[in-house]
């Protein structure tokens, strides 16, 4: 293929010392001399001198520069950044996709949960029984009791159940309980769930299970 020159004039003298090999892969081009630019310079045979046999002395304007097949890497370049594009554009469709996917199986599953929780629910303890009474808004009646060897202490507290991205936010509005300090919310993961249970797990890794009893 035809080199393409593009000429650029330089006023500086170079010369090649006697045992430097000069290779001519065109007419007129000196090869090696700029692979790793891709490049060539492109020389037009100088006269040689009385010293000719020993120093090659030519002037540098007389250089320009050939492109070594730059068609065929434009278009590999080209092509590279094409794959590139499209290899982000699917990365950033899955990841995109995954989300949705995500978001509507969260959806899905505090709906059904929602639906589920009206009722009584049981949770007992060592010294402790609870039941939550939750209406259909999640608003809740909790009544606890805690045995003691002498006598067993009876509470009542009121609050909301509300199921969001997963998790059961419990928030007590008021309490019988002098040592409970109200109001106040706390947030606990639901990782099981079935028709007639499911078990939380709150931020210090303690589950807590809750049965239905009355539907």
């Amino acid at each position: 293929m035809p080199a393409r020159c593009f000429n650029r004039p330089l006023t500086v003298l170079g010369q090649f010392q006697p045992g430097v090999k000069m290779h001519f892969g065109q007419p007129g081009c000196a090869c090696g001399v700029c692979v790793a630019t891709g490049f060539q310079p492109c020389w037009r045979p100088p006269k040689i001198d009385s010293n000719g046999l020993r120093t090659l002395r030519f002037p540098l304007r007389d250089f320009s520069f050939c492109s070594l097949g730059s068609e065929q890497g434009e278009a590999s370049l080209s092509a590279m950044k094409k794959f590139t594009i499209i290899g982000l554009l699917v990365v950033v469709v899955a990841a995109c996709l995954l989300l949705y996917w995500q978001h509507v199986t969260v959806a899905r599953f505090d709906s059904d949960f929602r639906q589920q929780l009206a009722g009584v629910w049981l949770r007992q303890e060592a010294g402790m029984r609870c039941t939550n009474t939750v209406a259909t808004d999640g608003s809740f009646i909790e009544l606890s009791w805690f045995s003691h060897p002498d006598r067993t202490n009876t509470y009542q507290a009121t609050g909301t159940w509300l199921v969001k991205g997963g998790h059961l936010i419990e928030t007590v509005k008021s309490s019988s309980n002098p040592t409970e300090v109200t109001p106040h919310t706390g947030a606990s993961r639901i990782i099981r769930s079935d028709a007639g249970k499911f078990v939380v797990r709150w931020p210090n890794s303690v589950e807590t299970i809750w049965q239905k009893i009355i539907p």
